[in-house]
């Protein structure tokens, strides 16, 4: 039946269902072996609360969260669920937290009646991610940038790159950002580990070359351009290895990509 059909996005490898439906009451027993699928977990809860559904030590349906290193790949996992409960097995932590997506997506659809059914599931591409640029029109809040690693997560993206030319709170190039609302490194610290407890790697892109007309259109940058006036490129040679972007380091993040 189409109107029985199961909605899932990214739609997973391979789906089966089976007979019966896991009827989630008011709480549910959550279990996890490892630290490392502690992400996985909150997610997990989090995604029933917002269902109604309490966390239980003592009574409800088992949803069981392990790794199975070695048998799937990292980001690869299979769930099952069952009558009695659900079971999540993956091949590392972001492999729980794919899996734990698409419960969440199944109690989203179908509320506290959830089909019985199998996935298996991984990634076809390593690097699934979105770039943002930050520098034009207004600078996104952290309430929004928050909001689209929740969206990402959601949909298994694990890459997130912010562009910036003028918007990043360089300390001693307040000339350049002072308006522009500008992202913290205090921000963006905050920012890469939301991202990494949601299986996202936050990567810092500053453009270094060319656009930079934020930076040098002010006398103390000018130098540094390939016309007199500036203009929007630095200009090729030494001068240019004294600019702003080889000064300082990135936007700060765990990522080594970008730097």
């Amino acid at each position: 039946m189409s109107g029985d059909a199961l909605h899932l996005m990214p739609a997973p490898r391979e789906l089966q269902r089976e007979p019966g439906v896991l009827r989630l009451g008011g709480r549910a027993l959550l279990h996890a072996q490892g630290a490392a699928a502690g992400p996985a977990l909150r997610r997990l809860e989090a995604a029933l609360a917002q269902a109604g559904i309490a966390r239980s030590a003592s009574d409800g349906p088992r949803l069981e969260l392990s790794l199975a290193a070695g048998e799937l790949p990292d980001e690869g996992y299979r769930l099952h669920v069952e009558t009695g409960g659900a079971r999540l097995q993956a091949g590392g932590p972001r492999g729980l937290l794919h899996g734990a997506s698409s419960f969440a997506q199944l109690l989203r659809e179908r509320g506290r009646e959830i089909p019985c059914l199998r996935i298996a599931d991984a990634p076809a591409l390593g690097r699934r991610g979105l770039m943002l640029d930050v520098s034009r029109d207004r600078v996104p809040t952290q309430a929004s940038l928050f909001a689209l690693v929740e969206q990402m997560a959601a949909l298994k993206l694990n890459v997130l790159q912010l562009y910036t030319e003028h918007s990043f709170a360089y300390p001693g190039h307040e000339a350049v950002w002072r308006d522009a609302s500008p992202l913290t490194p205090d921000e963006v610290r905050a920012l890469d580990a939301f991202c990494a407890e949601r299986g996202v790697e936050l990567v810092p892109n500053q453009n270094s070359f060319g656009h930079m007309e934020r930076w040098l259109r002010h006398p103390e940058y000018r130098a540094l351009g390939e016309l007199e006036s500036g203009g929007s490129c630095l200009a090729p040679g030494g001068a240019a290895a004294g600019s702003p972007g080889a000064r300082q380091p990135p936007p700060s993040g765990s990522s080594e990509r970008g730097r």
